[in-house]
């Protein structure tokens, strides 16, 4: 793993990563529309989309603490158990939640709040350059949802509140408050 002139590594405390793990465990239950019991707190820590956010969290606590072999043992085991893909120097805000995780990568800085479904590629459009953007990928803005199968690629920013429709390629900037469709992406409307 590298460090992007853009970047720092933060440091992060555990608490901190507990923290955030508990934020995206209540975003998930309200997604679902549930109530935040101790019953459906529990069984939901337990969910494979919640697993998998646990391992990008470790991932990215040991990644921030330079201890990269036990960054790279949780981003293993959420590649080998899930087939999730996300980066552990994603920076990716609480209140994060994965849909489904099969087929799910990302390499990008996430604000808070934001919805991940299926299949989402997320990341460097292959040019090969990290100097721009976060690590050659995007950087999305607060209380963004991200629709099934959809791409994101290259140094681009999606502001807050934006809608990406399922099967959407986005490969230019999206301001705030927009939705978002096709291939390539055309802002459908803004709210």
């Amino acid at each position: 793993m590298f460090d992007n002139k853009n970047s720092q590594k933060k440091d992060i405390s555990f608490s901190e990563t507990l923290s955030n793990i508990s934020a995206d465990n209540l975003a998930r239950i309200k997604h679902l529309g549930q109530k935040p019991t101790f019953v459906n707190k529990f069984f939901s820590y337990l969910w494979p989309t919640m697993t998998a956010t646990i391992f990008y969290r470790l991932s990215h606590y040991f990644y921030r603490k330079n201890l990269e072999i036990m960054s790279f043992v949780f981003f293993e085991l959420n590649v080998i158990f899930f087939g999730c893909d996300i980066d552990a120097c994603s920076e990716i805000g609480k209140g994060f939640v994965l849909v489904h995780v099969g087929g799910t990568a990302v390499r990008a800085k996430i604000g808070e709040n934001v919805i991940v479904f299926g299949q989402a590629a997320i990341g460097s459009n292959g040019t090969g350059s990290f100097d721009e953007g976060w690590f050659g990928g995007p950087e999305i803005g607060d209380k963004c949802i991200i629709g099934f199968r959809a791409m994101i690629l290259g140094p681009i920013s999606l502001g807050s509140n934006v809608f990406v429709k399922a099967g959407t390629l986005v490969t230019k900037s999206v301001p705030d408050n927009s939705t978002v469709g096709g291939v390539p992406a055309r802002i459908a409307e803004r709210k």
